[in-house]
């Protein structure tokens, strides 16, 4: 597990690869995030709305903690954000074959 030495998510980011490897996580992160939010705020059932939100709110939650020093060395966080991206990112597809237009 993470040693107290280890600075938070952010600034490992910053440290590893600068401020380009930081922005393109951030536009990642932003892009991912409105994927979610479009799927949460369209006209889909409830239970890929609640499905979607919580992924979403599970999002929110790890890159709040991604601030604090050392959540990030442990494997289950960072297996559990992966997870929680791909999930989002698949989601506009269940959408799309929910509304009929199958890809």
């Amino acid at each position: 597990y993470g040693s107290a030495e280890q600075g938070d998510m952010y600034s490992a980011l910053v440290i590893g690869g600068g401020i380009l490897l930081l922005t393109l996580f951030a536009a990642a992160v932003v892009m991912i995030l409105r994927r979610g939010l479009i799927t949460v705020s369209g006209k889909t059932s409830g239970k890929l709305k609640h499905s979607a939100a919580a992924a979403v709110a599970t999002l929110f939650s790890l890159l709040l903690c991604g601030i604090f020093g050392g959540v990030w060395n442990m494997w289950e966080n960072t297996l559990l954000f992966s997870a929680v991206c791909g999930c989002i990112c698949g989601l506009p597809r269940i959408y799309d074959r929910e509304a009929g237009d199958e890809i």
